[in-house]
């Protein structure tokens, strides 16, 4: 599967690489596919990533989407999908 990315989506992955490093958790744009638990994310380190994203942003994920979430390039879209949305209001 090829992913395409926008500015923002580079911007949401460089934020989440940023926070996920503070976690120590090195995160690359190779990783783009693989899931959060392939990545060394556990539960509480997603949630982590994903506050300091909404925080940082000032949106949040549904948690009936939150469930659904299982890579980096869905949290990514989702954050994206989200801004655009935002924006659109």
């Amino acid at each position: 599967m090829i992913v395409v990315f926008n500015f923002m989506n580079k911007e949401i992955l460089e934020k989440i690489k940023k926070i996920a490093k503070n976690q120590n958790i090195s995160l690359s744009s190779d990783d783009i596919n693989k899931t959060l638990d392939e990545l060394g994310l556990d539960s509480l380190s997603t949630m982590g990533i994903i506050v300091s994203i909404e925080k940082e942003y000032d949106v949040r994920i549904p948690d009936e989407i939150l469930g659904n979430i299982k890579t980096l390039n869905q949290l990514v879209d989702t954050f994206d999908k989200l801004l655009k949305s935002k924006k659109n209001k």
